[in-house]
């Protein structure tokens, strides 16, 4: 089950869900919802986390974002 946060962003869906392609323009990124693990295909922006694959695809969406998960610090910050 993918979060609602980024399911707009969902452009496939392999292995029943537990392996998505999600992005927007240039940004396509592996997620895997299981884990909250993400790769860039072609880059090297890598990490763990919603709040931070967000952040890269649409940075406007992560502002305000008042779970605990976001707040955790559970994304490395690589790209950034």
């Amino acid at each position: 089950m993918t979060t609602p946060l980024i399911s707009k962003y969902v452009l496939a869906s392999y292995n029943g869900g537990a392996h998505l392609l999600v992005g927007r323009g240039r940004w396509l990124f592996d997620f895997w919802p299981s884990s909250e693990k993400w790769c860039q295909r072609g880059g090297s922006n890598n990490g763990q986390g919603v709040a931070g694959l967000l952040e890269l695809i649409q940075p406007k969406q992560v502002e305000g974002l008042g779970s605990a998960k976001a707040r955790s610090g559970r994304w490395d910050g690589v790209g950034r």
